[in-house]
């Protein structure tokens, strides 16, 4: 890597001609950014691989395998023909989360040790803030980790601002969601885009969004009141259908109970769970598409604006297969599944306009020794 400014152009020798008149288009109006997916080979074989491994080192081949994962995946998103490569290490992983380990909850379970079982209720209330800011100082932190890992071209992303002030934001807008029976949602996913964005780099170049949460409103509007006419009509269900089970179990003991009633009465219970859970995913499907497609819309990066195209008829197949895929195989085939989502999100994405790619310089920004830790620990980290 330089410090110098990434200039476009042919190969040398014969190309030079080519050379000097990508150079000169790039410094009027730059070059169009085309973003396409293309399928990384040998995921499927590589997560057995993965997981043997994880399997003999009890655990420890995780961090390389996450890696090995994200380097495949980073290379099926190409810009202009040429893809994305990942720089980040296995040891930097393993190290982030031995550091937070130690730091975080190390002293958490030995003040509970000592703490005894009078007490310790009282140690993890008091933990329990703590840990949810730790949540959003975690996600920043793991996506300044990738995109400082991120390269195109020779130039790496980066974060320029702090996570500690985003843990903040992320817990003080949290504590409103109860406050306003959710409909502070789609303001505070607004703030939360916006403030990661503005403050996302790519080489010495800023993104920049100004996105207002207005427009959201409406179809947020639909899933607010869809999901109480889900639980509405869950208690009426619940109530004809597992009422006469526990009118039944009125007044008698556990023991007194036959094992296969208990059974279905369980079997019913979860099922009418796992029914309510389907259905307000299917609605927040339709709204999640409309909030990723409106913020990334208003999302630029050196005059150009983003696009994306997802609709909850595509999304929600894609979802469900993938969940089955994960649960079929204990988790196995996991890494396929992430790779499917992202080449859902990346076939749909564009960027509208020239770039001026030849001006952007690399960051001055210094690279972290050690990974997300903080994200491996509260297990945050998409992939």
């Amino acid at each position: 890597m330089t410090d110098r400014p990434v200039h476009m152009g042919g190969t040398a020798g014969g190309q030079g001609g080519a050379e000097e008149l990508s150079q000169l288009r790039a410094s009027y109006g730059g070059e169009k950014i085309n973003i396409e997916w293309v399928k990384p080979q040998g995921l499927v074989a590589l997560s057995f691989v993965i997981a043997i491994l994880r399997i003999l080192t009890l655990g420890l081949y995780h961090f390389w395998g996450k890696t090995e994962v994200r380097r495949r995946i980073w290379s099926g998103i190409r810009l202009n023909g040429q893809p994305l490569e990942y720089t980040g290490r296995g040891l930097e992983l393993l190290l982030g989360f031995l550091i937070v380990f130690g730091v975080v909850f190390l002293p958490f379970l030995v003040l509970i040790i000592l703490a005894g079982p009078g007490a310790a209720e009282i140690v993890q209330l008091f933990f329990l803030p703590i840990f949810f800011y730790l949540i959003g100082v975690a996600q920043y932190r793991a996506r300044r980790y990738r995109l400082s890992r991120t390269n195109w071209r020779g130039i790496r992303g980066g974060m320029a601002g702090s996570p500690w002030a985003f843990g903040w934001i992320y817990i003080g807008t949290a504590l409103l969601i109860p406050m306003t029976m959710g409909w502070i949602t789609p303001w505070r996913n607004t703030l939360l885009y916006d403030t990661l964005t503005n403050e996302t780099r790519f080489g010495d170049r800023p993104l920049k969004v100004n996105a207002s949460s207005g427009p959201l409103y409406l179809p947020y509007t639909g899933f607010w009141f869809g999901q109480i006419i889900i639980y509405g009509l869950a208690i009426v269900v619940g109530y004809y259908w597992l009422g006469p089970d526990l009118e039944a179990f009125q007044g008698r003991s556990p023991e007194q109970i036959e094992k296969t009633a208990l059974a279905l009465f369980a079997v019913k219970f979860y099922g009418l769970l796992a029914l309510v859970a389907l259905l307000r995913g299917v609605i927040g499907a339709f709204y999640k598409v409309r909030e990723y497609n409106y913020l990334v819309g208003e999302t630029l990066f050196e005059g150009a604006r983003f696009q994306l195209k997802t609709q909850a008829r595509t999304l929600i197949p894609l979802v469900v297969t993938n969940w089955l895929m994960v649960i079929g195989t204990l988790g196995i085939l996991t890494p396929v599944a992430q790779a499917r989502l992202v080449g859902y999100f990346v076939d749909r994405l564009a960027l509208i306009g020239p770039v001026n790619v030849a001006e952007i310089a690399q960051s001055q920004q210094s690279l972290s020794r050690t990974g997300e830790g903080l994200a491996e620990a509260f297990d945050i980290d998409g992939f």
